[in-house]
């Protein structure tokens, strides 16, 4: 089906749900709450980012990070097409490290949680796409041990919502995960098959 289709069957259901009554949050019997906001957003999604633009989300995450108490010497960096050099983006992709000297380099202390929620009380994330069922959508620092975030996010003063990926990694990990998410594709192919053809794993 198109998406002005998807769109005019779930206004059907909200109105159902309105007519009937029904108490809470809006849920649709066919999409999940990830795929109503996919519908919401698909035209914004479908326009590129800006190479500057891009530069912005990364300079907010990053500050924003390093204001927390223990990211202090924190980095965040978008990677991607964004680091490749490309002129726009799809998405947003930002991978975090904490630099924290007295625990060890293979040590994670996930700030993820405090960090999306920081940013949400800022209004810079606006949609979570992510751990809806830890609760997320209610207060993210709800799931103190997640790494990982996927969401939308509009800086201030934008009309358009951007899609965003946070990542974090410990200090051993982290050259390594810059490295893969850096990509290309093809590049990440050619990698695996050097390390193969020369005995590594």
């Amino acid at each position: 089906n198109s998406i002005a289709e998807c769109r005019a069957y779930v206004e059907d259901e909200k109105r159902q749900w309105e007519e009937n009554g029904t108490s809470g949050p809006f849920v649709s019997r066919i999409l999940t709450q990830r795929q109503l906001v996919g519908l919401q957003l698909a035209d914004e999604f479908d326009q590129r980012i800006p190479r500057d633009e891009v530069a912005h989300i990364e300079a907010l995450v990053s500050d924003t990070l390093r204001r927390l108490p223990g990211g202090e010497h924190a980095q965040g960096r978008a990677v991607g097409s964004y680091r490749r050099g490309s002129e726009s983006c799809g998405d947003v992709d930002i991978l975090v490290s904490v630099s924290d000297t007295a625990k060890a380099e293979t040590e994670l202390n996930p700030m993820i949680p405090q960090l999306v929620a920081t940013l949400m009380q800022s209004g810079f994330i606006t949609h979570l796409l992510t751990s809806f069922e830890k609760n997320w959508h209610l207060d993210p620092r709800s799931d103190c041990t997640t790494t990982s975030f996927m969401g939308v996010c509009k800086l201030p003063g934008s009309d358009l919502h951007r899609r965003i990926d946070i990542k974090q990694y410990s200090r051993s990990e982290y050259p390594f995960a810059l490295l893969y998410f850096t990509g290309s594709g093809h590049f990440n192919r050619s990698m695996r098959c050097y390390v193969g053809h020369h005995g590594g794993t």
